[in-house]
């Protein structure tokens, strides 16, 4: 044996080697398709996250999967074991499909049933060439190859690794496919009864399909006229190593074209028409072909209602009539009887009707309150935004019913009952948005406010609060009413606010806030009852002040105001050195002799030494 045939038999034994030490069956974890996928979405599985996006006669498909991260290390540190040897490439691929068998299944599923081999082997065309062509220079290695699951864990790939992916795939989908080495490029050859170009090994045809392409529109059978008259050596994919053979390209003449198949529409209305036409059979066959292909759920409908009268007029039991109607309400609760001259049907249809539909009547106080619904077989949908209320027809059973107000939810689960009607009101839980001080200085008056959001106004907001010294020793316990300051009715929000007593020694001051409702148990802040706001008296002692408090006089006192008016405000505030906000707080009532309802509060802003301007508004 010479040293040429030692260095072959070396290398064959070490390229068996990784094939064998390498467990391809695990490298794929997870592969979904889908179509016109949200590009943020994600599989939540741990692993190498891909995805690849390609367009197939005007339709958006998108494949995510996971790839297994050790398996992908694990190959990567062999790549200096690794060289090109086609006649290893068949087996190779033979053995890889197993690796693919999550993205192979997905390919299966999404292909619909009625179409031929030539469309599906172009699906799968259209999805290899959208992965990035790129040369062997990232890995040091002159023709390199890939596994197929390698290919898609880098995201790129030349000839070879493209070419072994879609023979993959194929082998995987039951196809029989050759690889196709010519000089200085790789492609693949599908064995069958297509048009084009083609490669004829042992009396099969294998047409060439180009993999290292950016243009979807080179499809099954067309080849690059440099290699229109180059000789091929065809490998075909088997489990073991095959002849190698020399094989010119051959083409075949144009076929005629057949029309393009009908329309699921066409088949639907065709079907309608066979159906008043009595012709029941065959009305029964054209209806079945188009619930294959129909995504319209009211359509859908329709064609299980005429089933079933097809079926009906041809002996079918009333059992299995209902049934169909029954599947019929189920995807469209508010479905009709589409057919007036069937009238003797409808009553069957009212029955099915009453045993399997309820009514249900959603309401919310909370403006722009998001409603929402899941359950029963049905995908989580929104219903509506706002106060308004939904009604709706539900099949029996079970729904889960949720109501989203700025980021707070509650959820009802409710049973619709046949032929009954529920009402459900989702009423968010009203809920404090507060900011508590954290400390303030000796001899500061202490504001406290917050923003309450409810659907009604309640009847007392109060704080409750304790004072204690520096050592930490109760001196006092306190409860004052918070004033409204404020109301949102666009969004419900209720601001209320309070000042506390300055204190004249450093210590603290700990207060929760309740809110209270006529009827209904009153709402805490902190909702914790062994949990209070705190705040720090801090011993930093303004100035000195005399005793008496600053002196304030309106430099423009009103004598007489409108309704709808906008009225200003300007104050003198004599002593500027201790004071640290400035509030007005006024009332309205309906006489000079009544005392207000409610009043109200302005801080006024400071604009010179001791000048502090503001407004407020007069009722409409």
């Amino acid at each position: 044996m010479n040293k040429f045939s030692i260095g072959i038999v070396v290398l064959i034994s070490m390229i068996l080697n990784i094939l064998h030490t390498v467990n391809a069956n695990q490298a794929l974890i997870k592969a979904e398709i889908f179509q016109e996928i949200a590009p943020q979405r994600r599989l939540n599985i741990p692993g190498l996250q891909r995805s690849y996006s390609w367009e197939f006669e005007n339709k958006f498909y998108t494949v995510l999967m996971v790839i297994d991260e050790q398996w992908y290390n694990k190959i990567r540190n062999q790549l200096q074991k690794r060289s090109r040897d086609n006649r290893h490439f068949p087996p190779m691929v033979y053995k890889g499909v197993r690796s693919l068998e999550e993205l192979i299944r997905e390919f299966d599923r999404v292909m619909p049933k009625t179409w031929d081999e030539e469309r599906r082997v172009n699906f799968v065309l259209s999805f290899v060439q959208a992965i990035p062509y790129k040369k062997d220079e990232t890995t040091g290695y002159d023709e390199f190859f890939k596994f197929a699951t390698e290919t898609l864990a880098e995201g790129q790939g030349d000839c070879e690794d493209t070419s072994i992916l879609f023979a993959a795939i194929l082998s995987g989908l039951g196809f029989k496919s050759a690889l196709l080495d010519l000089p200085g490029h790789l492609a693949v050859g599908v064995k069958g009864d297509f048009n084009g170009w083609h490669f004829t090994y042992n009396n099969d045809k294998y047409f060439f399909c180009e993999t290292a392409s950016d243009n979807t529109r080179v499809k099954l059978g067309m080849m690059s006229e440099k290699y229109q008259n180059v000789r091929a050596k065809v490998l075909p994919i088997t489990p073991n190593p095959v002849p190698v053979k020399l094989v010119i390209p051959q083409t075949l003449p144009p076929r005629p074209k057949l029309p393009p198949p009908p329309s699921t529409q066409t088949v639907f209305e065709n079907g309608k028409n066979l159906y008043y036409g009595a012709r029941y059979n065959e009305a029964i066959k054209s209806l079945q072909l188009a619930l294959s292909g129909l995504s319209n759920l009211e359509q859908r409908a329709q064609v299980y209602i005429y089933l079933g009268a097809a079926e009906l007029g041809f002996g079918k039991s009333i059992t299995e009539v209902k049934d169909r109607f029954q599947e019929a309400l189920r995807q469209n609760p508010d479905q009709e009887l589409p057919w007036p001259n069937h009238q003797k049907f409808k009553p069957l249809f009212e029955d099915v009707r009453k045993e399997s539909i309820g009514e249900l009547t959603i309401s919310t106080s909370l403006p722009q309150t998001e409603i929402w619904i899941d359950g029963n077989e049905i995908e989580r949908e929104k219903l509506g935004t706002g106060t308004s209320r939904i009604k709706l027809k539900l099949f029996k059973g079970n729904y889960i019913v949720e109501g989203i107000y700025a980021e707070k939810s509650i959820k009802e689960t409710i049973r619709i009952e046949p032929n009954a009607h529920q009402e459900l009101d989702i009423e968010i839980p009203p809920f404090i948005d507060h900011q508590p001080v954290l400390n303030v200085s000796v001899g500061e008056i202490i504001p406290i406010s917050l923003s309450l959001t409810s659907n009604k106004r309640p009847n007392q907001v109060k704080i409750h609060y304790k004072i204690y010294d520096k050592n930490n020793q109760e001196l006092g316990q306190y409860s004052k009413n918070m004033l409204l300051l404020r109301w949102q009715p666009a969004l419900s929000i209720w601001n209320y606010g309070v000042n506390l007593p300055l204190q004249k020694s450093p210590g603290s001051i700990r207060y929760h806030i309740e809110v209270k409702y006529e009827g209904k148990l009153p709402v805490r802040d902190p909702e914790s009852r062994n949990r209070y706001y705190r705040i720090s008296v801090v011993d930093d002692t303004p100035p000195p002040t005399p005793d008496l408090p600053p002196k304030t006089v309106l430099v423009n006192p009103v004598q007489s105001i409108e309704l709808n008016q906008q009225v200003p405000i300007r104050a003198k505030v004599t002593d500027d050195i201790s004071v640290k906000s400035v509030y007005l707080y006024y009332g309205i009532s309906q006489s000079r002799f009544l005392e207000p309802a409610n009043y109200y509060s302005r801080i006024l802003t400071k604009t010179t030494l001791d000048i502090y301007t503001g407004s407020y508004s007069t009722p409409k």
